[in-house]
């Protein structure tokens, strides 16, 4: 028997009813360890401000690198669609 199946067709309401209050939550904060150490989180951030001041010196525009936009390739609709 899985706990799936007994908590959704064996259990009682009293056995399911949950009561949280602030003060578990505070305990649970205060027990949290982060998974991103500072040094992590100090290296994402110079990524992000890197990329993000490279995005405000090319205007926001899309010069096409990457994309399939303009090289005959299907895009949008019927891309699925089988041809005779």
């Amino acid at each position: 028997m899985t706990p799936q199946y007994y908590l959704g067709e064996l259990a009682t309401p009293a056995e399911t009813e949950v009561l949280v209050s602030e003060e578990d939550f505070n305990a649970a904060l205060h027990e949290l360890v982060p998974s991103v150490s500072q040094a992590e989180m100090e290296h994402y951030a110079r990524i992000q401000q890197r990329f993000s001041n490279q995005s405000l010196n090319d205007g926001g525009k899309d010069k096409g690198k990457g994309t399939d936009k303009g090289k005959g390739k299907d895009t949008g609709k019927g891309k699925g669609k089988q041809r005779a």
